[in-house]
């Protein structure tokens, strides 16, 4: 099984480097309002994007690569609060070629 797992933060007027710098990684992509992507087919970004993504391979566990991906991201969980209050949204999407599962919404 492969697949990914992914974190995004979108909104309006995001910092990119402020929210590098408090979740302390870096994203895997960045968009601004309008840019293009074509990962998915040609999409006209409806707003800034700030995302983290992180690929397994059909032979890692995926309990593990949840485990570390979330241990990755926990250490700043205020500041994700914070953000989100900000009238931001935030989604979690795990995809393989076994299940596809997305979360949006508040943290906890």
């Amino acid at each position: 099984m492969t697949g990914f797992v992914t974190f995004e933060i979108s909104g309006d007027k995001l910092d990119f480097d402020d929210i590098s710098n408090n979740i302390r990684v870096q994203p895997t992509n960045i968009y601004k309002k309008g840019d293009t992507s074509e990962k998915y087919g040609l999409v006209v970004q409806s707003a800034d994007r700030w995302i983290y993504e992180v690929e397994f391979g059909e032979n890692q566990n995926l309990n593990d690569v949840l485990m570390s991906f979330i241990s990755t991201l926990s250490y700043e969980k205020k500041y994700v609060k914070e953000i989100c209050k900000v009238n931001q949204t935030l989604w979690c999407d795990i995809y393989s070629g076994f299940v596809q599962c997305f979360s949006h919404g508040e943290i906890r």
